[in-house]
């Protein structure tokens, strides 16, 4: 007690407050943290009177120390190291104002050193602070069970003001970046802030991938969307099959169809009206456009695509459509057009019936042939017949 006595009355904390709100240079990290350490064994004993001066100072020196700390100053402070500073210092709030005071304090502190790292220069650094953030930002998502200081308005205006998510996806982004942006997103879709700007950060990194062939990036991305699917609306997804249609099929990738049917699957997002249908829709119809001979769909990708549209049509959740793509490949026969994939996609349908039904409003598979397509199934048998001789 002596020593602090001795060391106060030379000016000692006054120099040391002085000399923390000095950034030009910084204190350095360890030197801060030596500091720290002695302040959490000395902290208690500081009489009340003269704590409630002090410790605010303290604290305004120390918290504006590290957000102050250059790209260069920023490689010694560990996670550790901040979770130490921010320990002792919360340690001595505590003694001088109410605990609801100290938490809003040190949740704030958090985010802005979470920010501060997300702007470096050196990607790392950017990984390590967006992480930080998301999981910020996580909970904030749960702040009703977390009891957190900030509130989800608060975060939405911080993240909107700072552009985080623009920085994610900006020019000389990383892919890691794009990956770890999931939570917020979550966030800003479970707040019912999601907008298409939003949809077309993503979308348009995904245009530049393609461009540059970068498949890591492009799995990714795509993971991306799926991941944050379960969350979007109806005009999220329409809007996101409209951005998809833009692309000419000779772009197309396997991830691009993974998506596609992903999103096929998400048909009660239209409710059970008029356009109960309109999702489904919507994802056959750009399957089947990579299907067509005229599509210029590269080979493994035009394979894919129609095993995938086959799969859907075959889901009972999608039996409304087997029915008009039976048309459609009636059609392209009829001209003479994409036979093949047609003969494949008609035998994968009608497969699809049962062979037996009770069900109102589904036709058995011979009532489907017998009534509807006869002689098509002349030319189904004809082309197994024909597979079999050519592999044979």
């Amino acid at each position: 007690m002596q020593l602090i006595n001795y060391f106060d009355s030379r000016g000692g904390l006054t120099t040391l407050i002085a000399r923390m709100r000095h950034h030009q240079p910084n204190m350095p990290v360890q030197l801060l943290r030596s500091y720290v350490e002695v302040l959490s064994r000395a902290g208690n004993l500081f009489a009340k009177p003269y704590a409630q001066t002090m410790v605010p100072q303290l604290k305004e020196g120390i918290f504006d120390t590290v957000l102050a700390l250059s790209d260069i100053e920023l490689r010694d402070l560990s996670k550790e190291v901040l979770e130490e500073i921010v320990k002792v210092v919360s340690s001595l709030l505590r003694r001088v104002e109410p605990t609801e005071t100290t938490r809003a304090t040190v949740e704030f502190f958090n985010l802005a050193a979470a920010y501060r790292r997300f702007q470096s220069s050196v990607v790392e650094r950017r990984i390590n602070g967006l992480t930080a953030l998301a999981e910020i930002v996580a909970r904030v998502r749960y702040h009703t069970h977390y009891r957190t200081a900030i509130t989800p308005p608060q975060m939405l205006v911080y993240l909107a003001e700072n552009k985080v998510l623009e920085t994610c996806f900006g020019k000389g982004s990383h892919p890691e970046l794009m990956k770890r942006s999931l939570d917020i997103f979550r966030f800003i879709a479970q707040e019912q802030k999601l907008e298409k700007r939003h949809l077309d950060l993503i979308w348009d990194a995904i245009r530049n991938a393609m461009r540059r062939q970068e498949d890591a990036t492009l799995a990714i991305l795509f993971k991306l969307l799926d991941d944050i699917a379960y969350q979007f609306d109806l005009d999220h997804l329409l809007y996101l099959f409209d951005r998809m249609a833009e692309i000419p099929c000779e772009e197309y990738v396997s991830p691009t169809l993974d998506l596609i049917k992903e999103l096929g699957r998400m048909s009660y997002k239209a409710g059970s009206g008029p356009n109960s249908g309109i999702i489904a829709e919507r994802s056959l119809e750009l399957l089947w456009r990579c299907v067509l001979d005229e599509s210029k769909t590269p080979p493994d990708v035009q394979t894919n695509a129609r095993i995938k549209l086959e799969e859907m049509v075959a889901d009972y959740q999608h039996r409304s459509q087997r029915e008009p793509y039976l048309h459609k490949c009636i059609a392209n026969l009829q001209n003479h057009s994409s036979v093949p994939q047609s003969l494949d996609i008609m035998r994968k349908i009608l497969e699809s019936y049962q062979v037996q039904t009770h069900q109102i409003d589904e036709h058995s598979r011979a009532a489907v042939i017998e009534v509807r397509y006869i002689f098509l199934s002349l030319i189904v048998f004809l082309w197994f017949i024909l597979t079999r001789v050519l592999w044979l």
